[in-house]
């Protein structure tokens, strides 16, 4: 995502995603991001910030490289359970 700003569609991962958003920006997604049929992984690149403000279900993980930012409004917003235990570079909790 090269401009800042809110995205309120769904997301739906198949077994993994890579959302890049531009340094010095950030992007709010604020739709749910989703697994289809596998659990599915989502990568966070680029050098900006992606904060996720919904309650996700996807149930791969996370990981954020590049000098990234992940911010969250909460546990729900990094997806299901399973997700906790893929979680790997600069994450915010808000």
């Amino acid at each position: 995502l090269a401009a800042s700003g809110t995205y309120a569609q769904t997301a739906s991962l198949w077994d993994a995603a890579t959302i890049r958003v531009a340094p010095g920006r950030t992007a709010t997604w604020a739709g749910q991001v989703v697994d289809t049929d596998n659990p599915a992984a989502l990568l966070v690149r680029g050098g900006g910030t992606l904060s996720l403000t919904a309650a996700n279900t996807f149930s791969g993980g996370v990981t954020v490289v590049d000098g990234s930012t992940l911010a969250v409004n909460g546990d729900a917003a990094l997806g299901g359970p399973s997700s906790f235990t893929g979680l790997l570079g600069n994450i915010t909790l808000g």
